[in-house]
């Protein structure tokens, strides 16, 4: 059943994004002429999706008629709704109708007055025309997509403000937590199809998963909170097995995306910020408050729960860009994957034990450090290793809240070794991300000597251990 939605969401947003970037003739060449050109273009669609259930619930060769006749017919609707198409004549009238669309979608998304059709149409256009889609733009994109497709629950259920106690029920937490699982996998869908174009930098397409990765986080820290104090039923096990399943595929994704070039766009955090809480709220995963109401401090450590205080302050420097919020996401992944091998062992002890003495044969040890390892030379980011080093000169991680004291430690133990005693090659090379070689070269001293404060700390580290 949740399959069929999935496909039935990822075809009409196919569609949207299509019938943004065909001219009117062009879209009535194709929906008048054989199938072939929409075939061809569904079936690149498709193999231009991350390895995933959805993808190969797609391949399946007898589903292709049903799936064009699906494309043609949402194309259909969307030509009858909006028969005129957006024209831009300028860089600079697609700039002023990017402000002035995402400033209405937010206006009008407060206010309850949200034309999703209209909006659907122009920001899927502005979608499709400019170089490097800003972020603001892909999530109000996203927020008035899934207002179709996902239509909130008749409750009013936030599901950010729930809390589960130690008398919390299995049932509770896999509802729960499957609910965040599955708004998590939409986004994911949504995003990957919205940045999947030649025009996105592989920066943009990573940075872009930032509310997904606010849901994802959620979701981690839920299930840890419960998993650490009682043994998991098999319905657990199973949510446990769906998370862990997605966490690697969105690493698997972050490190395709990093091939790609990067991007150094401008970033207005504060902006973007505002699409992507509307987007959160519209999901009952945020709660939903006058503004009057929030702090933005709070926002930034909902937003970015793996990072550290400095780290939000560098996001919020107006010297900040993309492809710094690109490696904030790379850190967050990679932690959160970390986070759920340590859930994952846990539950395989069958009892409540502390980390570390499990971790005496060396087994949790070695397989954290064999991952971590992993992680950084397949992601090949200066900026995410350097920003995962002075996330180490903190005093505590900010997995607390995820991870009992003795696993911090023994995390944190791990990520030392990985850091400072392992020698990666694009460390020793000048970043071809860079703008120019003297800012390479002034990153590469930086981590230098990082890497030999989290030494010295280490050091002290095992002493006491």
């Amino acid at each position: 059943m949740k399959s069929e939605k999935r496909i039935g969401n990822f075809i009409l947003l196919l569609a949207e994004q299509l019938y943004a970037q065909f001219s009117t003739q062009e879209l009535e060449e194709a929906l008048l002429s054989s199938a072939t050109t929409l075939e061809k273009l569904l079936i690149s669609s498709i193999e231009n999706l991350p390895k995933s259930s959805l993808k190969k619930n797609l391949v399946q060769h007898d589903r292709l008629p049903q799936l064009l006749q699906l494309l043609r017919q949402h194309l259909q609707a969307l030509r009858s709704a909006e028969p005129q198409k957006l024209s831009f004549q300028s860089k600079e009238d697609r700039s002023k109708t990017l402000k002035e669309a995402v400033d209405e979608f937010v206006k009008d998304f407060r206010d309850g007055t949200l034309e999703t059709p209209k909006s659907r149409q122009i920001l899927g256009r502005l979608l499709q025309v400019n170089d490097d889609c800003p972020l603001e733009l892909i999530w109000s994109f996203a927020a008035v997509h899934l207002t179709e497709s996902r239509p909130p629950a008749a409750d009013s259920r936030v599901l950010v403000s729930e809390t589960l106690t130690d008398g919390g029920n299995a049932e509770t937490l896999t509802e729960d937590v499957g609910s965040r699982i599955s708004i998590a996998k939409d986004l994911f869908q949504c995003f990957t199809a919205c940045t999947a174009g030649k025009s996105c930098s592989g920066s943009t397409s990573i940075a872009a998963l930032v509310p997904m990765i606010v849901v994802l986080s959620e979701a981690v820290k839920k299930f840890s909170e419960h998993s650490n104090s009682k043994p998991l039923t098999k319905s657990e096990k199973k949510t446990l097995k769906n998370l862990k399943n997605l966490v690697a595929e969105v690493l698997s994704y972050v490190a395709i995306c990093g091939r790609k070039n990067s991007g150094f766009s401008p970033l207005n955090l504060p902006r973007s910020l505002s699409c992507c809480i509307a987007l959160l709220e519209f999901l009952k995963v945020r709660r939903t408050g006058k503004d009057s109401e929030r702090s933005f401090e709070r926002d930034m450590e909902e937003f970015f729960p793996l990072t550290s205080p400095s780290i939000q302050a560098a996001l919020l420097d107006e010297d900040c860009n993309v492809e710094y919020l690109a490696s904030v996401v790379i850190l967050e992944t990679t932690l959160l994957r970390l986070v759920v091998e340590v859930i994952d062992w846990r539950r395989a002890l069958k009892r409540q034990e502390s980390c570390r003495s499990a971790a005496k044969d060396g087994e949790l040890h070695q397989n954290l450090k064999i991952l971590t390892v992993n992680c950084i030379a397949t992601a090949k980011n200066q900026s995410f290793f350097d920003i995962l080093l002075e996330l180490l000169l903190e005093q505590k991680l900010p997995i607390t809240s995820f991870l009992s004291q003795d696993e911090e430690i023994l995390l944190r133990g791990v990520l030392y070794e990985v850091t400072t005693l392992v020698n990666y090659a694009f460390l020793g090379q000048h970043g071809e991300n860079q703008t120019n070689e003297a800012n390479s070269g002034d990153k590469i001293n930086k981590i230098f000597l990082n890497r030999m404060v989290v030494a010295h700390q280490a050091v002290q580290l095992f002493r006491v251990l």
